[in-house]
């Protein structure tokens, strides 16, 4: 899950940058000064970033949540000791 959020967040990022950059060189393109271009850039990313991150709170807000079981299971009669309790390792039966 990790690499996972990792890639993502880097992908998400290096997208934004690109829109980013693509937006305030057509901006620059189109004759304005390279602070206001800039920022137009920015304001870009942003937007599409402050959209995708309503997207998402929107989609959790929907989807159905996986229901948590109340009880614990309950062990089958006659079922073995788990090891760590009461448990002897064969060789040091042999040993005695």
């Amino acid at each position: 899950m990790n690499t996972t959020r990792q890639v993502g967040g880097v992908l998400g990022t290096a997208i934004l940058a690109t829109l980013a950059t693509a937006h305030s060189d057509a901006l620059r393109a189109h004759g304005a000064t390279g602070p206001v271009a800039l920022l137009g850039g920015y304001r870009l990313a942003f937007t599409i970033a402050a959209a995708l991150v309503l997207a998402a709170i929107a989609v959790g807000l929907l989807l159905p949540r996986a229901k948590r079981a109340t009880s614990a299971v309950a062990e089958p009669e006659g079922s073995a000791v788990l090891p760590g309790t009461d448990f002897e390792p064969a060789f040091l039966e042999e040993a005695a």
